[in-house]
């Protein structure tokens, strides 16, 4: 059994809408905390999902 992770950084516009500022698939959590690190600062006000993915073989 493969895990990964989908991590989301999303934030809603003026006029309602939602930016997607990053959706990627990240192999282990160290890379998780490393890419939220990086842009944390960079996108203050959105919001950050985290979905695990299970991959049965």
């Amino acid at each position: 059994m493969g895990m990964y992770f989908n991590l989301i950084c999303e934030e809603m516009e003026i006029t309602g809408g939602k930016v997607i500022h990053i959706d990627k698939n990240i192999g282990n959590m160290d890379e998780v905390h490393k890419v939220v690190c990086e842009n944390i600062e960079e996108y203050p006000n959105a919001k950050w999902e985290l979905y695990p993915m299970i991959i049965n073989k």
